[in-house]
């Protein structure tokens, strides 16, 4: 099955090196104002409002590497992926044209307090570089790596996690994705999976079927999470994250903006117990994809993500079957999940099949002594 290689996730800052934060010469050396981009550009903060819209990031970096399928970002992903509580808005920097404009390059970070065997630090989230095809030769993308370090240093953050399709010197952990097919006719017609050899589409249909909701056993009764149910949420993603040797440590607030349901963004569901307290949570979100060559009424892949699953009283794979059937429900054609958390747990008896993508983890000015198992991994980055 393919997956884009995005290169939202590519920032590459730089190797690990020892963790630990820089001299008193070493910050008063940090330059507070930019070094200017090559002209004529400049550099731009972006504002996720009017005229936004999905095609607004360059389009280069975003597709897997036979041009066929590309991400699209809608403006409200991105309000909810990057307008996160006690975001910085001038970590989201473009690099404008003098003379029309248009975006040509794009990198973003945002705040994030983690932890890493115990230990904790501020971070940046680094993600989203993307720089315009023709451009490629200018090197941008360096430019903006130094640009929005030196913004995320005057924070006094002096440590970053980012992700890459690509690998380079050296990850943290390397992640795998699976995919269960939801359309099945409709992802073998436009080349985002095969059929198997001497095997009828009637046969691989039947093989494929998705569980009914009759079918997903849940101890207490599922609803869409509402407001109510943040703190429970809270404490409940905040305990099960603990497991994990990298792990996110978030507030109440964050934990609110990340998992309330947004339409069209992000999906969750809460169980309730006889005593209406909230036992176990399931959450996705959706990234459509675009068809870069339409094939019949095909123009877009609508591809659901796994985010964070937690269950006390109720089994992971009971909970994400559940929500592999309000995928199907939403007209969702395919589910992604990596192989992070316990997300293992499930993928071999909901009929995931691997993909043939790797999404590498990177820390910068962090060491971690060894190289993290998929499990060991707790951090999600959209």
């Amino acid at each position: 099955m393919s997956h884009i290689h995005s290169g939202r996730h590519s920032p590459c800052l730089g190797v690990i090196t020892s963790a630990g934060n820089p001299s008193r010469k070493a910050k008063l050396s940090i330059k507070t104002s930019p070094k200017s981009p090559p002209s004529p550009s400049s550099f731009q903060p972006a504002s996720f409002g009017p005229p936004w819209t999905s095609k607004t990031l360059p389009s280069s970096r975003k597709q897997d590497a036979e041009s066929t399928f590309r991400f699209e970002y809608p403006l409200d992903f991105l309000q909810w992926a990057l307008l996160i509580p006690d975001y910085q808005k001038d970590w989201h920097l473009g690099i404008r044209s003098a003379t029309t404009n248009k975006l040509l390059a794009f990198i973003a970070a945002t705040p994030l307090k983690a932890k890493l065997n115990d230990r904790k630090v501020k971070l940046a989230q680094v993600n989203y570089l993307c720089v315009t095809k023709k451009l490629r030769s200018k090197r941008l993308a360096p430019v903006l790596i130094k640009e929005v370090t030196r913004r995320v240093n005057l924070k006094e953050v002096w440590q970053a996690v980012y992700t890459a399709g690509i690998v380079v010197p050296s990850p943290a952990g390397t992640a795998t994705y699976s995919h269960r097919s939801l359309n099945v006719k409709k992802l073998i017609e436009v080349g985002f999976s095969a059929l198997p050899m001497g095997e009828s589409m009637a046969t691989h249909v039947k093989k494929n079927k998705l569980p009914t909701e009759a079918d997903v056993t849940i101890e207490g009764v599922v609803r869409e999470m509402q407001k109510k149910d943040i703190s429970a949420v809270f404490k409940l993603l905040q305990g099960h994250l603990k497991k994990y040797k990298l792990q996110p440590v978030y507030t109440q607030q964050e934990v609110a903006h990340l998992l309330m349901p947004r339409k069209g963004v992000i999906n969750t569901y809460v169980v309730e117990d006889e005593a209406k307290q909230v036992t176990d949570f399931v959450s996705f979100y959706r990234l459509p994809t675009q068809i870069l060559s339409p094939i019949g009424p095909h123009t877009h892949i609508e591809s659901a993500y796994a985010h964070y699953v937690v269950g006390t009283k109720n089994e992971p794979h009971q909970l994400m079957k559940y929500a592999l059937v309000q995928a199907k429900a939403q007209s969702f054609d395919v589910f992604t999940a990596l192989d992070i958390l316990d997300n293992e747990s499930y993928l071999s008896e909901l009929k995931f099949q691997a993909g043939d993508g790797s999404l590498h983890y990177y820390l910068y000015n962090w060491s971690i002594g060894q190289r993290l198992t998929p499990q060991e991994i707790g951090i999600i980055l959209v």
